[in-house]
This record gives C-alpha cells, structure tokens and sequence, in this order.
C-alpha cells in the first residue's frame, strides 16, 4: 500500500506519494514508515518539506541516497566500534 503525505505549500494543498513501507529504495534498505523516525520514507518527506525554505538541503554526506546510506554506516562503523 502505497503512503501519502499532505502539506499546505503557499495556501496550497499538496500531496507527496510515497512507495510501500515494505519496498526497497536500494539493495536491503525498505521504504519505511514516513512517520517513522529516520526510516528512509521519512528523511523524503523532510527533505519535501524543507523544499520551499531550502534551510536544510546543504547538509548531506553523499550525493544520491544510496551514498548517504553508506557514508552514514562508515560513520556509525567508524565511531562505535
């Protein structure tokens, strides 16, 4: 089942259209909740709704999700093992 997110954007109703929470987004990694703490599901809505203040989009690890994942698991690595 498919997930959809609603926000007002400039007194206008938008809606974002999420895949299944159970859908890979890569390789092992499922979609997700999107009212799920830090699910991938999640990170897509905040990023959508930071779209018009732009206040967040310069912080980032990688350039594509699939880098965030694993520059994110070498942090994770890296500082608790």
């Amino acid at each position: 089942m498919a997930q959809v997110v609603y926000s007002i954007f400039s007194g206008k109703v938008l809606d974002l259209h999420l895949p299944d929470p159970f859908n890979e987004v890569i390789s092992g990694v499922n979609w997700g909740f999107f009212d799920e703490l830090f699910t991938p599901a999640y990170w897509a809505v905040q990023i959508w709704l930071d779209s018009e203040s732009q206040r967040y989009s310069m912080y980032s690890l990688g350039g594509t999700l699939e880098e965030e994942v694993y520059q994110h698991k070498e942090y994770k690595d890296a500082i608790f093992s």
